[in-house]
């Protein structure tokens, strides 16, 4: 097969200079077009002349400067991982409880247990918790870090267990693999049929290991599709303005 007129991947050298917030708004966007076709969401005529304009953006320059919102309003401001719990976010879901499982209200079963019981929305990505701050921070570490470990979290295969860092996007970058993302998501979307060895040879054309088949599949796709899963979108943004 040749490769498509419109790929380039000179077009993304400029992914070099990036940081995880811009890194973020990319993968964002593909995940949103990816989703846009996968889903058919052509209901949204608005919305589906927003992901025209990005496929048409990815051919044109690869990097995408077509935002929903700013680039400087993204994530901003972050709310804290750790954090008081709201009055409205308790008397919202105790009021659920109550209305629910009255009898369950005085029970000394976790509050969440509770909640996920009966509320098939509750996100298990959050946790209410009571904090004794009469403890010392050596106390309240310790505790926190058993608490963790016995905390039931969303069950994602791609979740992460340290920070993002240069390193990560180094090896992005390396790999390829926004430049793999785009040309699986529009070849797909357009139902250009495909060998994956031809995207090794578009992208690799240096001869690197990540040429052959086993490669691409055990690890240039599955690192893609990590990249663009909403659980590690959802922890990247937690890291924006530490980064």
């Amino acid at each position: 097969m040749e490769k498509p007129n419109w790929f380039d991947l000179e077009n993304y050298r400029s992914l070099e200079q990036f940081n995880l917030k811009e890194w973020w708004v990319q993968l964002e966007l593909r995940r949103d077009i990816r989703d846009f076709f996968s889903y058919g969401y052509s209901t949204n005529t608005k919305y589906e002349k927003f992901v025209t304009k990005v496929v048409e953006e990815i051919k044109k320059s690869g990097i995408v400067k077509t935002y929903l919102v700013e680039l400087e309003n993204i994530g901003s401001p972050l709310k804290p991982t750790v954090r008081d719990i709201s009055a409205l976010e308790i008397f919202s879901s105790s009021s659920l409880i109550q209305s629910k499982m009255p009898h369950n209200c005085y029970s000394d079963e976790s509050f969440d247990n509770l909640l996920s019981g009966i509320d098939c929305t509750f996100n298990e990505s959050k946790g209410h918790l009571l904090i004794n701050l009469d403890a010392s921070d050596e106390q309240l570490k310790r505790d926190f870090g058993n608490w963790l470990k016995t905390k039931k979290r969303p069950s994602s295969i791609y979740k992460n267990k340290t920070n993002f860092n240069t390193r990560n996007i180094e090896s992005w970058i390396d790999m390829r693999l926004l430049p793999f993302i785009d040309l699986s998501i529009i070849f797909e979307a357009e139902n250009i049929p495909y060998n994956i060895e031809d995207f090794g040879r578009w992208l690799f054309s240096d001869g690197t290991k990540y040429q052959d088949r086993e490669n691409l599949l055990k690890t240039i796709r599955t690192r893609a599709n990590w990249l663009i899963d909403s659980s590690t979108l959802s922890q990247m943004i937690t890291q924006l303005e530490n980064f």
